[in-house]
């Protein structure tokens, strides 16, 4: 007892004498990047345990990322909040974990308004980033940069390279778009001898190779997302280490997929249900969770 009231006396008086020091400095700016990451992490926790605080968070993450550090006129991210928003743009990372943050996100709740969103900034990050042969680079072609570097090392922050090769296939197979594909292929072999010869600090690259080189598993969704019945369904699903599954919630009304060829002729039977395909074939449909886990497990998703 006396040792423990010693110790909390001692606790106090370094804590007076560390008060009259500066304290040190506080990193409390907020990067695009980094919160793209922080969503992802959410919006998976929320998929896993059903916890609404998870997919709340997220959310607001989102809303405050496209309120402060989205610009509408030329629809580019900014890197950074302090207070107020930097003038420096985003960074390649920035867009490939944000888009990361908002598939996943979109998987989550089905909000379309977050799948084109991603889209969109896959498209300005091609423009901005792009190396011409396939990969991208790590910043835009700013005259102030002498020399433009192409991040390759997945180690405790995985490689925006790395990332958008996954985005890639992702969206390409959501929404049918084998061009997709082919970019992200193209951005995957930028880094083919990096990979060869340093495969250990090349591991989210070589998950993104395993993606391309399986087929794809699409589960298409009709029914409201919100609704109890949907998210029974999708139990099965969330509960596995989904691989080489994307969940695309289908609204035939939504421009955004119109001109998807799969999912024409896809309708509703009265109740939440689920079109299971294979590289956009050989379609099956499940109304309970128990033939999707089924027709899951068909496919060596366990």
């Amino acid at each position: 007892y006396q040792r423990r009231v010693h110790g909390e006396k001692c606790k106090e008086t370094l804590r007076q004498a560390r008060s009259r020091r500066p304290p040190p400095a506080l990193d409390d700016k907020i990067i695009t990047g980094w919160n793209g990451l922080m969503i992802s992490a959410l919006a998976r926790a929320y998929q896993v345990l059903g916890d609404e605080e998870y997919i709340v968070a997220a959310r607001k993450a989102i809303t405050f990322i496209r309120q402060k550090l989205y610009l509408d006129t030329s629809e580019e991210l900014l890197r950074c909040w302090r207070g107020s928003p930097a003038s420096i743009r985003g960074f390649h990372a920035d867009y490939s974990f944000f888009i990361q943050g908002l598939l996943d996100t979109y998987t989550s709740v089905g909000n379309p308004a977050m799948l084109k969103w991603a889209e969109a900034l896959q498209t300005k990050a091609d423009q901005l980033f792009g190396d011409g042969q396939g990969a991208y680079y790590d910043t835009t072609n700013d005259p102030n940069i002498l020399v433009r570097m192409r991040e390759d090392h997945d180690g405790a922050e995985p490689a925006p390279n790395s990332i958008t090769a996954i985005n890639l296939w992702r969206l390409g197979n959501m929404l049918q778009k084998p061009q997709y594909l082919d970019r992200g292929r193209l951005a995957i072999l930028g880094f083919k001898k990096q990979m060869t010869t340093h495969p250990r600090s090349t591991s989210q690259l070589l998950a993104a190779v395993d993606l391309y080189s399986q087929s794809c598993i699409q589960i298409v969704i009709l029914g409201d997302p919100t609704a109890a019945s949907t998210k029974q369904l999708l139990g099965p699903v969330h509960l596995r280490l989904i691989v080489r599954v994307v969940i695309l919630f289908y609204d035939p009304t939504n421009p955004l997929f119109q001109n998807v060829p799969y999912l024409k002729g896809l309708a509703n039977v009265g109740t939440s249900c689920a079109y299971i395909f294979e590289d956009w074939e050989n379609k099956q449909l499940a109304t309970t969770p128990e033939q999707l886990d089924q027709i899951l497990m068909s496919y060596h998703i366990v």
